[in-house]
């Protein structure tokens, strides 16, 4: 879009509203160029207006509009947005950031973001487009709503009663097509979509011609959802198949895809109080145009962090996630933060310690979004079901740009890493291969602080092969009664389960039919391994961490941590370069990077304290870099 010079500068608490004018009636074959005016508002007034939803599209396929009597270009998005809205009587009043803010102004754009949050929240309704319509989005509509209108319909077609459009069901790949294509519109991959969405009280989905209220696509999604999970779901069904459009680089099944609504509706429905470490790794996957929105453009939903790091979009980017990184581990006091490391990294100068909410990453046989919603899911069970820190509370300090200061230990080194081969593309043979390599490593390996008797010695007892069992799942079975995680303990009935689902890894033939059992305990280790390392460490404890993790690394207690986390050591003793407060007999200090947080089994619920005769809460001073 070009620059608009007949932008005002705006007072303290003021913002720009436009008016959409109407349709101009002409004799002429091409319809009118759409006409705005600007009006500047008080935030403390009453006002009232739309707010509009959309992705912006590329800066370089525009179209021309009259704003205050000059031309200016919006994108073609934009430009289709506001044609389907204009009226033919009335003005219609808006808000659209990409007019009512300069955006050739960082000072005002920084400004105008931290208004966002009052902007959605007052606006009389958010019309939210969601891309271009395609061939199929009218069945795919209709039968969104068909679900909404009739909660005890059912999907799967073996039921008596169930929702069919144009003749297709949810055994139909055609159908299934549909829907994953119409929450793969580029509006369900943006980042500032979601704050738009999760504030308004009421909205609209637009695409083409195309109307929906957002509450019926909501219950739609909902209705759907639920009588997958409980009656409806199928191994033959269309439904449960993945699907890779042309035009994406995931692929989704109609589930996935349906979470992607349930996922706003979820964080609406938790904000302006739900942990925003939480939101952030939920839409971590979404994408901005400038990397400094993956956190900003999210902050409308927790105004209790938005004065943590100034909105600066002139900073550079590593120091906007650096700054925020620790100012948010000590407003929280703890590290639930860093459960959004691990994977590969795409800013090269940003410090290990803060995450980078520019990646996408994959496991390498899962698409990115699957990849995510495990992240997720993990550092929900971490908090509900371990203390590796006891409780702590973590008190950092920002040393500069690449640089901070926690507290921290180091408690065990790893001696031995092997990367996971039992996700469900491999063959079996392969997975069993590998587990039985490891399981060798285990028996070979001893507990140095194990109290043996001189008749067992150093053999591999039935309590030592249990708490191999429970490092391969990380010590939690998916329930059978819903999709929470339980722990396994010291429950007869669940380590049964574990030992039998052993026995079954390691026959010779793998059985013709898994048992429910087995299928829990797979996607249990499916959810602690992905995309990480099973490791052994030399005071023999055994457990995951992420696959960058490399013999010699480290085992260490956060404070404010739920769970460890392993640092690597900078090569060598190294200078402080310039660290503030390491001066003199401290000048040459150790530095780490910290590759993310792992399961290690033994030390899950503060042990790590005992184990290393420290008393609880006593930390050393680790520099990360």
């Amino acid at each position: 879009m070009n620059q608009f010079s007949e932008y005002t500068i705006l007072e303290e608490r003021h913002f720009r509203l436009l008016h959409l004018l109407p349709r101009k009636k002409t004799a002429e074959s091409e319809p009118p160029m759409i006409e705005c005016k600007l009006e500047v508002a008080h935030l403390d007034l009453p006002n009232s207006f739309e707010a509009l939803s959309y992705v912006w599209g590329s800066p370089h396929e525009t179209r021309p509009i009259l704003l205050e009597g000059h031309v200016f270009h919006c994108t073609k998005s934009l430009h289709t947005a506001l044609s389907r809205l204009v009226l033919e009587d009335k003005t219609r009043v808006l808000w659209v950031d990409a007019i009512c803010i300069d955006q050739s102004d960082l000072d005002e754009r920084a400004e105008q973001v931290k208004h966002m949050r009052y902007i959605y929240q007052e606006a009389d309704a958010v019309l939210s487009f969601l891309g271009d319509p395609f061939d199929g989005i009218h069945a795919a509509i209709e039968y969104l709503c068909a679900a909404a209108d009739d909660a005890s319909i059912h999907l799967n077609p073996k039921h008596e009663h169930f929702i069919s459009v144009n003749n297709m069901d949810a055994s139909s790949d055609q159908l299934s097509e549909y829907i994953v294509r119409l929450f793969n519109l580029p509006w369900w991959k943006r980042v500032w979509t979601v704050q738009e969405f999760c504030l308004a009280k009421t909205g609209t989905f637009y695409c083409g011609g195309h109307m929906v209220p957002v509450n019926k696509m909501t219950q739609g999604v909902a209705n759907l959802l639920q009588h997958a999970a409980t009656c409806c779901m199928a191994d033959d069904l269309a439904f449960g198949g993945s699907y890779a459009l042309a035009d994406s680089d995931v692929e989704l099944d109609v589930c996935d895809a349906l979470l992607r609504l349930e996922q706003l509706q979820q964080a609406a429905e938790l904000q302006p109080e739900g942990p925003f470490h939480s939101t952030l790794l939920t839409f971590r996957i979404r994408l901005a145009t400038d990397p400094r929105d993956k956190i900003y453009g999210l902050f409308g939903l927790a105004p209790y962090v938005s004065d943590l790091v100034t909105m600066d979009y002139a900073a550079p980017v590593e120091r906007v996630y650096e700054e925020f990184t620790v100012a948010y581990i000590n407003r929280r006091k703890n590290v639930h933060l860093l459960s959004a490391l691990g994977g590969n990294r795409a800013l090269p100068n940003l410090a290990s310690f803060a995450p980078d909410w520019t990646i996408r990453p994959s496991s390498g046989w899962s698409t990115d979004e699957g990849w995510m919603l495990t992240l997720f899911n993990r550092a929900i069970n971490n908090r509900a079901f371990f203390n590796a820190s006891g409780g702590t509370e973590a008190r950092w300090e920002y040393l500069g740009p690449g640089k901070a200061r926690a507290n921290a230990f180091i408690f065990d080194t790893i001696c031995v890493a092997e990367p996971e081969q039992i996700n469900p593309l491999l063959l079996w043979e392969t997975a069993q291969e590998w587990l039985k390599g490891i399981h060798e490593l285990v028996k070979k390996s001893t507990r140095t602080d194990k109290v043996t008797t001189e008749e067992d010695g150093n053999s591999y007892t039935r309590e030592d092969h249990l708490n191999f069992l429970r490092a391969l799942c990380g010590d939690l079975i998916h329930a059978q009664d819903g999709i929470e995680e339980e722990p396994v303990g010291d429950s007869p009935e669940r380590i049964a389960m574990l030992e039998d689902w052993w026995t079954i890894l390691m026959s010779s033939d793998l059985p013709s039919n898994i048992s429910l059992n087995t299928n829990d305990l797979q996607r249990s280790v499916y959810m602690v391994s992905q995309g990480r390392s099973f490791v052994i460490t030399e005071r023999g404890y055994m457990g995951w961490a992420d696959n960058h993790v490399r013999v010699g690394d480290f085992v260490a207690i956060l404070a404010g941590g739920v769970a460890p986390f392993i640092l690597s050591s900078v090569v060598g003793p190294t200078e402080s370069g310039g660290i503030e407060g390491v001066s003199g007999d401290n000048a040459c200090v150790r530095r780490y990077r910290v590759l993310g947080d792992a399961y290690i089994h033994g030390i899950m619920q503060g042990e790590a304290f005992g184990l290393a005769g420290r008393e609880k809460g006593d930390f050393d001073e680790l520099f990360l870099v």
